[in-house]
């Protein structure tokens, strides 16, 4: 693991259009030590998620989540550490404190729907250090945890590489399926449903949507799902924004007052007949493991690759479709296209 901390070093002086041939092939050592790690005799594996490193996003840590679960199916007994101590450097300093609170709230229910346990919190780093550092050949990604640099950027890469070579019911064991994932009764009243993904974020993303755009697209999705009724699937201030734009639509119903919180939300994306997203945000990274078809016109990281020209994702399904070209993420593309 020394090594692929000193090569990352190194390919981070290469100029940027280097970036992503660099990220797969560090991805690609990751996942060659996580297979080796999968293929030894350790029962116990540890993942730690660090506030130090990492984005305040939903989207992040469900990568957390899916490696865990995916090494659970391994037969692995995983461990998730959470490190929730950070500098003026790391961006959790754009939230306050009650949004901390609240994000760790989330994330521990997040934790549950997946793993069915909770994470072990270290508001202390030299605790942590002192407590696991004897241990850090179980610990993933280890010189990177102790040496508090970024990793994050690779998860989908990693995952393109672990998930190829599994069989196509493996996205089911994950868990991320109706028959497994229970739904409030409000949701069950308005079934059969589709779920669309809006985003009004001013803090931080050039990904938000227009009043514009929501009323257009509202449109979009009742003509092609004209028996569906219509889920959006945002935070509480965005769904009061979208709320006040299209009063006059009927059948679309909002996640504030039936699937509130960003769990809440991904449950009733599971159990959606169709997920919807331009623009926006972190359900992507839910909407990726599910079996639900989907259509998701977005930018993605620039470090990312497709897996080829057909798919995004080694694991997507033919009935889900990964927009992500700049040329074709505007609003006029979208309504001339169908679902």
């Amino acid at each position: 693991m020394k090594f692929f901390l000193i090569l990352f070093n190194l390919i981070a002086l290469i100029p940027l259009y280097f970036n992503r041939l660099y990220t797969i092939l560090i991805a690609y050592f990751f996942f060659k030590n996580i297979k080796r790690k999968i293929n030894t005799n350790k029962k116990k594996l540890i993942i730690v998620y660090d506030f130090e490193t990492n984005n305040p996003t939903f989207g992040e840590y469900i990568f957390y989540l899916v490696l865990a679960k995916f090494l659970e199916i391994k037969k692995k007994k995983v461990e998730i550490i959470l490190i929730t101590s950070f500098t003026k450097n790391s961006n959790f300093n754009l939230l306050s404190k009650k949004k901390i609170l609240i994000f760790k709230n989330e994330i521990k229910k997040l934790t549950f729907l997946f793993l069915r346990k909770n994470f072990i919190e270290y508001s202390d780093i030299n605790k942590f250090i002192k407590d696991y550092q004897n241990k850090n050949q179980d610990i993933l990604f280890s010189d990177f945890i102790f040496k508090r640099e970024k990793f994050h950027n690779y998860f989908l890469q990693i995952f393109n590489f672990l998930l190829f070579n599994e069989k196509n019911n493996f996205i089911s064991k994950i868990g991320l399926t109706k028959n497994k994932i229970e739904i409030n009764q409000k949701l069950k009243k308005i079934k059969p449903y589709i779920t669309w993904h809006i985003r009004k974020n001013n803090k931080w993303g050039n990904y938000n949507n227009s009043k514009e755009e929501i009323l257009k697209i509202s449109n979009y999705l009742k003509k092609f799902k004209k028996k569906h009724n219509i889920l959006i699937l945002s935070d509480e201030n965005t769904c009061r924004w979208a709320r006040k734009i299209l009063k006059n639509i009927h059948n679309i119903y909002y996640s504030d007052i039936i699937a509130n919180g960003f769990t809440e939300c991904a449950k009733a994306l599971i159990n959606s007949d169709y997920f919807f997203q331009f623009k926006a945000g972190g359900l992507t990274h839910i909407a990726y493991f599910t079996n639900v078809p989907y259509k998701i016109i977005s930018y993605s990281n620039p470090h990312d690759k497709s897996f080829s020209k057909k798919k995004f994702l080694s694991w997507q399904r033919d009935d889900q479709i990964r927009v992500y070209n700049y040329k074709k993420i505007n609003i006029t593309n979208v309504l001339n296209e169908k679902l």
